[in-house]
């Protein structure tokens, strides 16, 4: 991860940008050459402007490194996005797959009962929430709190809840 600053300079910096590095594991075939490190080079990376009131969002990236998923540092509010799928594009750069919102995620009763607009002491809206990709890879999975499972398609983007 690298941040951009407003003014690098000076006792108190200002982020403007953050740059998301995706890195891929070198193997070294036929050889002589071994050791008990690995060795990353990069891959592609994902540049976007500091989300103002959101916090640094969190990376998850595939075992494949072919997707990235930044998960929003936010309290449960309806409208805020929390989650931004990117896929690695093929002659370099990346592909915004989808945002969701936390509407897309929560049905209306737990938005209801749970998502409100006083952030004073709010957990984050993934706080006891399972996250992580599918056992496939063809999905990211969100469990709620509540028992459902949300699965994004990484394929298409589309919404699957159970």
């Amino acid at each position: 991860m690298e941040f951009e600053y407003l003014n690098p300079d000076q006792q108190v910096t200002t982020i403007t940008r953050v740059s998301y590095r995706v890195l891929r594991r070198e193997e070294f075939i036929n050889d002589k050459f071994t050791t008990t490190n690995p060795f990353w080079s990069h891959d592609w990376d994902v540049g976007m402007a500091f989300p103002k009131g959101e916090g640094i969002p969190l990376p998850f990236i595939s075992n494949d490194g072919k997707y990235l998923v930044l998960i929003s540092v936010t309290p449960p509010f309806s409208d805020f996005t929390v989650l931004r799928i990117y896929r690695e594009h093929r002659y370099g750069g990346e592909d915004l797959l989808g945002t969701y919102k936390l509407k897309d995620i929560w049905t209306a009763d737990e938005l209801k009962a749970h998502a409100n607009l006083t952030s004073t002491g709010r957990p984050l809206w993934f706080a006891g929430s399972t996250l992580g990709f599918s056992a496939d890879s063809s999905a990211f999975v969100v469990r709620t709190p509540w028992g459902r499972e949300v699965r994004l398609d990484l394929d298409g983007g589309a919404i699957h809840a159970q």
